[in-house]
Parts: structure tokens; C-alpha cells; sequence
């Protein structure tokens, strides 16, 4: 009986290695007349600190500017992420992508440019040109002051949401005025709780806005719980 299981041992470890070799040689012969470089038999996993290769950025394609004076900071914005996301061959390849998101008033200006003679030597200088023509210095100077006036009387977010809007036709405020300006504007509770943080940008001053709303919650919240409490009278 004993010599009987060494045989089936034998025989079954004998088996497996037939298989083994048998695999190995059509791995060969499929390597030698099938030579496909991209393709493995088993996939390759990158080795430490080796970096994926990287995927095209997917940016956006801008809206059309047609000269209207509230969408030119947006708009500028949006071209140069459209511009970084992609590679010109040459300045005149980059204006005629450029130029291809001009419509209405905007389109005619710079077609004149272009009948009269008008050389831009590149995105600022268009961008410059175009600032000039649509953008009233009037009217920023409006939305200098609805900034500098502005206060919160409704949630935080649509605070920050208008403060960003108006902020962005203020370019030449710093970014430490302009913590201090979003910090004073807020509601008294939480104006008060964000200047103990003594931001000095503007991340940190919408930090400090968020933990002082949390704060002023939480002391309301426990405020009312102790309004709820039963009061014990003397015995």
C-alpha cells in the first residue's frame, strides 16, 4: 500500500512538471512567431516611485467673448487655461485660436485691427488691447466700491460667492487687504470670531469665517439646550 502512494506521488508531481514545460514552450513558440513588444503575459505594475504616464488635461473650451464688460475677466481666465492646456507652433497659430472665441462687437474690433494693419505680438498684447476697448475704467471703479461696501446678510457661501465676483474686477488689491476686507464684511457673530485668527490671505480668512460659523453654532446650540433644561426649585 505504501509503495503504492509514492507511485501516485510520483506520477502526479511527474504530471505537473510535463505541464510546466509544456506551458514555457508555447509561451516560446507564441513569443517567436507572434513578436507583439506592447503586449505581455502578465501585466507590469510600476515600481516604486514611478509615475503613471501622464493623461492629456481635459480644460473647458471658453465661451465666446462679444464685448461684453462683466464677462472679460472670466473670459480672459478661461482662455488661459485654454491656453496651457495646449502647444502652438507658432504666434499666429495661437491668435487664430485665440481670436476664434470672438463674437459680436468684440469680432469687429479685432477684424478692424487686422484690416488696418494691427500687430500683436502675442496673448498680453491682445489681451491688453482688448482690456482697453471693453473694459470701462468707470466701471471698475464701481465694482471697487460694491466691493469695499459689501457685507453679509444672507449664508456664508453666497457671501464669498458675490465677494469672489467683485473682487475679481479689483486686480490690484493684495492679498492681505483683501483678507481684511472679506473679514470685515462679515456678520457681526462671525466677524468677530474670525478676527481672533488674524488672517492674512485669503485662504486663511475663509478658513477662519468657516470655524467661526461652526463656533457660533455650536454656542447657540448649546445656548438653547440650557434654555431647554428644567429648572429645580428649592426644597
Amino acid at each position: 500500500m505504501v509503495s503504492l502512494k509514492w507511485r501516485d506521488a510520483a506520477l502526479q508531481l511527474v504530471f505537473h512538471l510535463v505541464l510546466l514545460v509544456l506551458e514555457r514552450f508555447l509561451i516560446s513558440v507564441v513569443q517567436l512567431y507572434l513578436p507583439l513588444p506592447h503586449l505581455t503575459f502578465f501585466p507590469s505594475t510600476p515600481s516604486f516611485g514611478e509615475r503613471p504616464p501622464s493623461q492629456p488635461r481635459q480644460v473647458r473650451t471658453p465661451k465666446s467673448f462679444s464685448g461684453e464688460p462683466t464677462t472679460f475677466k472670466v473670459w480672459v481666465y478661461s482662455v488661459e487655461l485654454a491656453l496651457r492646456a495646449n502647444t502652438f507652433s507658432s504666434r499666429d497659430e495661437e491668435l487664430d485660436f485665440i481670436s476664434s472665441f470672438l463674437d459680436g462687437n468684440a469680432l469687429l474690433w479685432f477684424l478692424s485691427c487686422v484690416e488696418r494693419g494691427t500687430v500683436f505680438d502675442c496673448w498680453t498684447g491682445l489681451k491688453n488691447a482688448l482690456a482697453e476697448t471693453f473694459r470701462p475704467i468707470e466701471e471698475d471703479e464701481e465694482f471697487r466700491l460694491s466691493l469695499f461696501s459689501l457685507t453679509q446678510s444672507g449664508s456664508l457661501e453666497d457671501y464669498m460667492t458675490e465677494f469672489t465676483r467683485l473682487s475679481l474686477h479689483v486686480p490690484d488689491l493684495d492679498e492681505h487687504s483683501r483678507a481684511l476686507l472679506f473679514t470685515k464684511g462679515l456678520s457681526f457673530e462671525l466677524r468677530t470670531e474670525a478676527m481672533r485668527e488674524h488672517p492674512i490671505n485669503m485662504t486663511g480668512a475663509i478658513r477662519a469665517a468657516r470655524t467661526a460659523r461652526r463656533n457660533v453654532s455650536v454656542l447657540h446650540h448649546s445656548r438653547a439646550t440650557q434654555m431647554r433644561m428644567p429648572v429645580r426649585g428649592n426644597r
